[in-house]
């Protein structure tokens, strides 16, 4: 919806920009979050990634305050609100990258050899629950009340969140564990953190797993910067922009409902089937979901749109499982990995979002791209203003 949102209020490459910097971070954050995590444990480094978290919701909720009838006067300070915007994105891609560095390793931590599989199915099962709330609550919010209000409430959703993982139990191995990073300085440990991950990267046994890597991350690039353009295809013109806002959050409903579908039977399956049997169905899978894309296309149905979010959701949490599950099992579920993984995930979705972004700025003289500051003056033309 963030894509959708932001260019309704004039900043139409805002969106994509923002998914980007949030990828580019997220890679970059992977680096070191091994370190971060080692120093500080498990509680501490899933607090502090949750609560850079939020950063995405409090940008989101600032630039809803545009779409009020009397904006503020930073929604026409256009180097502001991209300044800004990057910046908060920024820090949310780097907070994630250090919550799902703890999130691997501590469910690594607390799982015994036979029942990893299950446990990350489980934990993504419940994670990716969410995921339909998040689809429903939209809908009901924006029907009763305004975008902002909305935002509002999610802010205060990961703030309980937040909060909630104070309870986490501490691996007091983990914490105790002095590692040759934990009695080095900061810069060193960091260098040391660094060196590790870029040598888990080129480490043969994981090779065969980076293109599962990199599909995770075009997944999102999906997920975040298209479905809600299938969704819009998909509907008449004259559809009004707040019967959209509502079909994309139902459709994302659906692809929450395939997030939490297959998680647990894929953990399940991948301790008892092994991997490469499971890796052949989710390429089927995503067969089934280009398939459907150009099915959409063709026959504009929103139904299929909502069918094509629900195989999204199922391929996209299937990797997310599967990854997870093999780095604990075959690389001990070292945090290095987890962040290598994380790393080429990121770099598929920022060659997507780029493309993306591309995409977006070469509509350069379009009602909604003329007046944007990505847009730059191609062939000596003058670019036209809104008024």
């Amino acid at each position: 919806m963030l894509k959708s949102i932001y260019k309704h209020i004039g900043y139409s490459h805002l969106g994509s920009l923002a998914l980007l910097v949030t990828s580019i971070s997220f890679a970059v954050g992977s680096f070191f979050s091994k370190t971060i995590v080692k120093k500080n444990g498990f509680r501490f480094s899933l607090m502090f990634g949750a609560s850079l978290f939020l950063c995405g919701y409090c940008a989101s909720l600032m630039m809803s305050a545009c779409d009020l009838g009397y904006p503020p006067k930073y929604c026409d300070n256009r180097v502001f609100v991209y300044s800004f915007n990057t910046i908060l994105f920024a820090l949310l891609g780097f907070g994630n990258s250090i919550l799902w560095s703890a999130q691997g390793g501590y469910i690594n931590s607390i799982s015994s050899d036979s029942k990893r599989g299950r446990n990350f199915g489980i934990f993504n099962s419940f994670y990716k629950l969410s995921t339909i709330l998040a689809g429903a609550l939209p809908s009901i919010i924006l029907y009763i009340s305004s975008l902002q209000n909305y935002y509002i409430t999610m802010v205060v959703i990961g703030l309980i969140s937040v909060g909630l993982l104070y309870f986490v139990p501490e691996d007091n191995e983990e914490k105790s564990d002095v590692s040759e990073s934990a009695t080095l300085s900061p810069r060193s440990s960091m260098k040391t953190s660094f060196k590790k991950v870029v040598a888990a990267s080129r480490e043969e046994a994981l090779r065969p797993w980076i293109y599962f890597m990199f599909l995770l991350g075009f997944t999102q690039v999906l997920t975040y910067g298209y479905l809600h353009t299938f969704v819009e295809i998909s509907l008449p013109a004259d559809t009004s922009r707040a019967e959209l806002e509502s079909h994309i959050a139902q459709m994302f409903i659906f692809y929450g409902l395939g997030e939490f579908s297959c998680p647990y039977l894929i953990g399940r399956s991948v301790d008892k089937y092994g991997s490469n049997n499971i890796a052949s169905g989710i390429t089927v899978l995503y067969l089934c979901l280009i398939s459907l894309g150009f099915l959409d296309i063709i026959m504009k149905r929103y139904w299929i749109a909502c069918l094509m979010a629900f195989v999204c959701g199922s391929g996209d949490s299937s990797i997310q499982t599967l990854m997870q599950t093999i780095i604990s099992k075959q690389f001990g579920g070292r945090l290095e990995y987890f962040g290598a993984n994380r790393i080429f995930s990121c770099i598929g979705a920022t060659i997507g979002f780029s493309f993306m972004l591309l995409f977006d700025t070469c509509l350069l003289y379009t009602s909604d791209a003329a007046d944007d500051l990505l847009c730059v003056d191609l062939g000596g033309r003058r670019i036209i203003k809104k008024k």
